[in-house]
């Protein structure tokens, strides 16, 4: 059997098929079973969306139901290849009835008779399969854009929340907002992080609890220290409470930020401002670096810092720079120029100074792209994450690629 735990999860509308169907589970060593008592014609948006987000979903099922067959027919186009769907019937359900539920996409439809040791075997050995035959696709791994601050209060935390969820594009549909891109966003401003307060969500203490853990973290501790916001973007908070900088270790960002590209195709990371040493395994993994600056000296001097700092760790690092609290000028002023000229490069990242949309947004818990969708600003962050989608390069970078030692004090 695979090293991998199993995430299984059990749909049921009644609470004794739910309970029973999750002990056969329970009782199997590695399988973390989760079940809720509901049908999917019932569901809210989010449930149906925590419901895809493992690797096995048993249901109870009901082909009579013409409006559970069109739930389940929509949960299945948006289910991920590497899940698996086990309808429970009736053992006296017809062969044509049957037959619908596999037409609209259910692996297997089976009497809920069946035996539970069997039912086990089926589904484990059914998803081990999966795995290795997925394994060429699996092994891509997703881009991760790491976000910096050139100075504290420039609006990075802003820009990093508000670019998660415009990368992550909703569209709609039975599930409402459905993920075309499925992304993450971390907070690694561990002791002054409010990424998770900007998006109105409390921490769950999985950064704490990631910290505490001396095991390398696997797809299911993953999904249990994420915070999985209401749009279907997951979070990984700082914690409530500040945690010593060096609670971290780099050997733990390393494996966190291996599984991450695993299992995300996009990983949007808000920076600390210190410049600390577990930051190394990050950078080295970043596809894209994005410094939120303004154009006066002190910060563009500091910007200009940070960005030589990590590409020490990354060489081939792409770098963009995002202008904050300036709309974008017609024509450059001499300020602007010399700004350019110190980054080496030519500002087409702007992002309008709008100080009502920013701090009701944040006061609300609801980003500018969420809340005040048709605002310039929204419209700026949109267009930042386009072309960090469009840039991304086809190049993954690895930890093992030759790079330069971090240097810190």
């Amino acid at each position: 059997m695979s090293q991998d735990r199993n995430s299984i999860h059990v749909v049921g509308r009644s609470p004794e098929f739910s309970d029973r169907v999750s002990e056969v589970f329970k009782a199997s060593f590695g399988n973390a079973v989760t079940k809720e008592t509901s049908s999917f014609s019932t569901m809210n948006g989010h449930a149906a969306e925590v419901a895809l987000r493992h690797d096995a979903v048993i249901f109870e099922a009901n082909p009579d139901d013409p409006d559970e067959l069109d739930a389940v027919a929509a949960m299945m186009k948006a289910r991920r290849e590497t899940s698996f769907f086990v309808a429970l019937t009736d053992e006296n359900v017809s062969i044509a009835k049957a037959r619908r539920l596999f037409d609209i996409g259910v692996d297997e439809v089976l009497p809920e008779t069946i035996d539970g040791a069997r039912l086990n075997t089926l589904v484990n050995e059914r998803l081990e399969k999966m795995r290795h035959a997925t394994g060429a696709v699996s092994s891509r791994q997703g881009e991760v854009f790491c976000v910096a601050q050139a100075r504290g209060g420039v609006g990075a935390t802003t820009l990093a929340v508000n670019l998660a969820l415009s990368i992550a594009g909703k569209s709609g549909g039975f599930l409402r907002k459905t993920q075309t891109a499925k992304v993450a966003l971390v907070d690694l401003d561990i002791q002054f992080g409010n990424a998770g307060i900007l998006l109105d969500l409390e921490d769950n203490g999985g950064f704490t609890k990631l910290i505490e853990s001396a095991d390398a973290p696997d797809s299911h501790f993953l999904n249990a220290i994420m915070i999985h916001h209401a749009s279907g973007l997951d979070v990984l908070s700082a914690p409530s409470t500040v945690a010593p900088l060096h609670a971290v270790t780099s050997a733990q960002m390393a494996g966190l930020f291996d599984l991450l590209r695993r299992e995300y195709d996009y990983v949007v990371v808000d920076l600390p401002h210190a410049l600390i040493e577990w930051l190394e395994p990050v950078i080295e993994r970043a596809n894209r670096l994005v410094v939120v600056t303004d154009t006066s000296v002190p910060c563009v001097r500091q910007a200009r810092r940070l960005t030589d700092f990590y590409k020490e760790a990354n060489l081939g690092l792409s770098v963009d720079f995002v202008v904050n609290r300036e709309p974008k000028p017609m024509l450059r002023s001499e300020t602007q120029r010399e700004a350019e000229a110190v980054l080496e490069t030519k500002f087409s990242h702007w992002i309008p100074d709008n100080a009502k949309i920013a701090r009701r947004s944040i006061d609300l818990g609801h980003p500018v792209v969420e809340s005040y969708a048709k605002s310039d600003m929204a419209k700026a962050f949109r267009k930042i994450a386009a072309h960090l989608r469009e840039k991304a390069p086809d190049r993954t970078p690895t930890a093992t690629a030759p790079q330069q030692k971090l240097k810190f004090a």
